[in-house]
């Protein structure tokens, strides 16, 4: 079968050759060691990023991490920046520019805040490689000549897939009589969508974007991630997008945060420093829509869909298509009911988080339509939680 993604591994660089982060050994990896200041850059300007929406009535949470350029910005390098420190030999000097640009912040988080940088602008990092099972699903719900077997076919050779399927039809919110063993039967019973977000989902979880210290970090960002992609899936149905293409794209529009926590490991295993949670979400906040559709390119998802990816905290960058305006408004809307308050109904939380944003109601309608479409976004979200 031809698969409209290609999934070869390749290691990300500026040249054709891929460029790692000396590894740093205990024996020398003091605080004054030249050989990790050399790797050290005069703090940047951090890049401009896309989070530019106009204004939501939305937590502070909420806004930070959807609307304007990052208060902190300044404390992450630019490309500019890093370039021009990346080619100094003199590692004193290196550490002079760091710290005079960052006077208020420890040694350790200067030079983390650099490493991270120059892994992101460089590109000095690889980009995980998706297992065929998920490719592949991915390819079939595009064919519309797919049948079960073709499903069978590709998920019984991960076997830890198949145990994903086969528990989701055993579970409890499914409530067979009998528990099901034949892996044609669950395909059969789930539907083909829901194989696919079954699929996704797992590799999500997987060891694949694991890194530890960060696995409640990891569950909450995929638990955003999914309620996104049901949300953008429900739109789609009603703006004419295609449905695979909106739930691929809402599911991963911020995968680039999955991939900067390896980053964010490799950067601190090397300084053997551990970045407060604060300094990873600035992390995600300057840098993850760029990883992000560097990591949707490399994988060759639709064009369409790279660009609902990085256009998800850009309004007027969304606003171009209908499919980016989908993953927008979803994005908005998932977290909004991530964040709602238990005694707060649809008709306030419209209110109170999304009422104003042309966008969303553009997208939404108002009044009774938005609610009306909030009331069903939250139960897709309850029945995908009682699937899990």
């Amino acid at each position: 079968m031809k698969f409209p993604f290609s999934w070869k591994k390749k290691s990300v660089s500026t040249t054709d050759q891929p460029t790692r982060e000396p590894e740093v050994k205990a024996s020398d990896a003091a605080p004054e060691d030249k050989s990790v200041l050399e790797e050290t850059v005069e703090p940047p300007r951090a890049e401009e990023t896309q989070d530019t929406q106009p204004g939501l009535e939305l937590a502070a949470e909420q806004l930070s991490a959807s609307t304007t350029k990052n208060d902190d910005s300044a404390l992450w390098f630019s490309p500019a920046e890093v370039a021009t420190l990346a080619s100094l030999d003199d590692g004193k000097d290196l550490a002079a520019r760091i710290s005079s640009h960052m006077p208020n912040q420890c040694r350790e988080e200067q030079l983390f805040r650099y490493q991270l940088s120059k892994s992101v602008f460089l590109e000095e990092f690889e980009i995980p490689v998706l297992p065929q099972s998920a490719t592949g699903v991915m390819a079939l719900s595009r064919n519309a000549k797919a049948t079960i077997k073709d499903y069978v076919d590709l998920v019984q050779p991960d076997a830890s897939l198949a145990r994903e399927v086969l528990a989701t039809i055993n579970s409890s919110y499914y409530g067979g009589r009998e528990p099901i063993n034949s892996l044609h039967q669950a395909i059969a019973r789930l539907g083909l969508r829901e194989v696919e977000r079954v699929a996704l989902v797992h590799t999500m979880k997987s060891k694949l974007f694991r890194v530890a210290g960060f696995e409640d970090l990891l569950d909450s960002l995929v638990h955003h991630n999914v309620s996104t992609a049901l949300v953008a899936q429900l739109l789609a149905k009603r703006k004419g997008v295609a449905v695979e293409d909106a739930g691929l794209a809402g599911l991963f529009h911020d995968v680039g945060k999955l991939v900067l926590l390896s980053i964010v490991g490799a950067v601190q295993h090397k300084l053997r420093w551990t970045a407060t949670e604060d300094i990873v979400e600035s992390c995600f906040k300057a840098f993850h829509v760029r990883v992000g559709e560097l990591a949707c390119t490399r994988w060759e998802f639709p064009e369409d869909v790279i660009a609902a990816v990085a256009s998800h905290q850009d309004a007027e960058q969304a606003a171009e298509s209908t499919l980016s305006r989908v993953v927008f408004v979803a994005n908005l809307v998932a977290r909004a009911l991530d964040q709602a308050k238990a005694d707060e109904d649809d008709a306030a939380l419209y209110e109170h988080h999304l009422a104003g944003h042309p966008l969303v109601e553009e997208t939404l309608g108002s009044g009774s339509k938005a609610i009306g479409i909030l009331e069903e976004a939250r139960e897709a979200i309850g029945h995908a939680e009682a699937r899990a």
